[in-house]
This record gives C-alpha cells, sequence and structure tokens, in this order.
C-alpha cells in the first residue's frame, strides 16, 4: 500500500472520474476502484468496501458519498471537498447541456435516434461495472449466497431495503466477530471539527437556494427544491432508489399542472 498521495497528485484524478464516469453509479463506482485501488493503491480494497457499505446504507446518491469519503480519507476534510466537487461539477455541467438539448431539440429524429443510440452503450458499460464491482466485493460463496438472497429478497418478495440492509448488517456481525481490522491504507484524518462542516455545508446549499429564489422567482424552483431535497432523505440504496421515487413525483407534479391550466 503506498503512503497518502498529495493534493497535486489526487486532484486530477478526482477530475478524471468526474469526466469519465458514464453509467451511472455502478459505472463511476467501478472507475474509482479502478483508480484508487487498483491502479494507484490510495486505499485498500477492504477499506473501498467499507465506505461504499456506508455510502449505501446512507440516502442519497451513493457515487458521490463515496467519492468525498476517499478524498477525506486520502486527504481530511479539503480532500473531501476536492474530491467531492471535481466529482459533480463535470457531471451538472454535462447534464445541464444535455437537457438543454433535449428540451429545444428533443423532437428532432436526429436527436431521438442519438439518445435511443446510447442507451445499449451505457447498458453495457453498467453490467461491465457491476462485473468488476462484484469481483472484488464477492470474495467467496458466502458472499455470492448472501447477494442472491438480497436480490430475491428485494425483487422476488419485495421486501423493504432497510430490512434487506438489517439482515445483511446482522449477518456481518455474526461473521466479522474476532476477525482483525484491515490495517491497510492511510490512517483516517483526525474527527475534529465535525459539525462546522454540516454548518458550512448548509449554510452554501440556503444561500444558493436563496439566490436563485431571489433572482428567478419562487416558480418552479420551490417545487423542485421540495422534490430533491425529499428524495435525498429517502433514497436510501443510492441512484437506482431514488429514480423511480423521483420519477413517480415529477410526473406527478406535471400532470397536476396540466390539470390546473386545463379550462
Amino acid at each position: 500500500m503506498s503512503a497518502a498521495p498529495q493534493p497535486r497528485e489526487t486532484l486530477p484524478v478526482y477530475l478524471k472520474i468526474g469526466l469519465l464516469s458514464f453509467g451511472g453509479p455502478a459505472g463511476q463506482i467501478a472507475l474509482m476502484q479502478e483508480e484508487c485501488v487498483t491502479r494507484r493503491g490510495w486505499i485498500g480494497q477492504e477499506q473501498f468496501q467499507r465506505g461504499l457499505s456506508i455510502a449505501m446504507v446512507l440516502p442519497g446518491p451513493e457515487a458521490q458519498q463515496l467519492a468525498t469519503w476517499i478524498g477525506w480519507r486520502l486527504g481530511g476534510m479539503r480532500g473531501g471537498l476536492a474530491a467531492g466537487l471535481a466529482f459533480i461539477l463535470p457531471g451538472a455541467a454535462l447534464m445541464i447541456g444535455l437537457a438543454a438539448v433535449a428540451a429545444n431539440w428533443g423532437e428532432v429524429p436526429l436527436v431521438q435516434a442519438i439518445f435511443t443510440g446510447v442507451q445499449p452503450v451505457v447498458l453495457l458499460i453498467v453490467l461491465r461495472a457491476l462485473r468488476a464491482i462484484a469481483g472484488k466485493a464477492l470474495a467467496g460463496p458466502v458472499d455470492w449466497a448472501l447477494a442472491g438472497g438480497a436480490f430475491i429478497g428485494l425483487w422476488g418478495l419485495g421486501l423493504p431495503f432497510p430490512l434487506i440492509v438489517a439482515l445483511a448488517a446482522g449477518f456481518g456481525c455474526l461473521r466479522g466477530c474476532g476477525r482483525a481490522a484491515d490495517p491497510a491504507g492511510p490512517p483516517a484524518p483526525p474527527g475534529r471539527g465535525g459539525v462546522m462542516p454540516l454548518i458550512i455545508g448548509g449554510v452554501l446549499v440556503l444561500a444558493v437556494w436563496l439566490t436563485i429564489r431571489l433572482s428567478l422567482g419562487a416558480a418552479p424552483f420551490d417545487d423542485i427544491a421540495s422534490l430533491f431535497t425529499s428524495a435525498a432523505f429517502v433514497s436510501f440504496g443510492g441512484a437506482y432508489a431514488l429514480l423511480p421515487y423521483v420519477a413517480d413525483r415529477a410526473v406527478e407534479s406535471i400532470r397536476e399542472l396540466a390539470d390546473s391550466e386545463e379550462p
């Protein structure tokens, strides 16, 4: 395991991940694993899996949380901010551009054909990324059996995600009793100032919302802020759990708006 890298080494890698991590969270996580664990050895595989497990349990986008966690492990609070911003800003800029194209020229046959042609490629990227992650995370028959049982519980029996996580955590506690912790990787940064970053982050988010609201008006930005704030707190399981919730809420809001505009 290599020593903790310097910020000048990590920032280009964070930007590379933000620019090239196509395929949603599976592709993003696989690229982070390739760059930070396999190629550079900045953190160990077990540490990476631990961070991914924490991010999956938390509400919100797990890939964004994992990138921030890796940056924090390598460089403290500044490293976490650098990794998180470098991860999200390139994708946000690209998404804004694509959304503008879809909104203005989405009915053009050529644009429709381009978006349709991308879909199977993205699916292939996701499947390849899942294979890469599973190859490292599922180390033996017990892990594969646990993953298969979780899949059956979620998709076959319709069990709630928190219950699956709780059962898996209980199994992990029983299985890991007496097992030594993985010492690989740089030591965790000191746990000072845990509350202040939350306060600063909350103030910054509020400032952005107020700036948009005062400059562009309340509609539709209040509804957008309400939708995605609520989604951030209920989307346990990451983006794949978030998408159905946002789709249902967004379609319902559009339907209500259309009904209110009818004479």
